[in-house]
C-alpha cells in the first residue's frame, strides 16, 4: 500500500546531461569505452547529451556519438590547464 500524496514515477525517458573529463570516441583508454558503453546504454531508454572536455588536439569521432546522443558539445583546454 502506497502512503497517501506520494507519486512514484517511471524512470522512462528523462534528458540526462552526461559528463566526461575527456571526449569518450574513439576510446582510446579505460575509463573512455566505459564513458561509451555508458551512454550507448543509457541512451536505449533516455534523452542523452554530452558535455566533453577535449585535452590538446585530440581528433575526436563525434559523428560515431551522434545515434546516442541529443546533443554534444566539448569544451576545449589546453593540457597545462588540467593541472590547476
Amino acid at each position: 500500500m502506497n502512503p497517501p500524496n506520494v507519486v512514484f514515477h517511471k524512470f522512462n525517458d528523462l534528458r540526462l546531461l552526461f559528463l566526461v573529463p575527456s571526449f569518450p570516441s574513439p576510446p582510446r583508454a579505460g575509463h573512455e569505452l566505459i564513458a561509451y558503453q555508458h551512454i550507448k546504454y543509457l541512451a536505449q531508454r533516455h534523452s542523452v547529451d554530452l558535455l566533453a572536455f577535449n585535452i590538446g588536439d585530440k581528433k575526436l569521432d563525434i559523428e560515431k556519438l551522434h545515434p546516442y546522443c541529443h546533443a554534444i558539445d566539448t569544451v576545449h583546454i589546453q593540457p597545462w590547464e588540467t593541472s590547476l
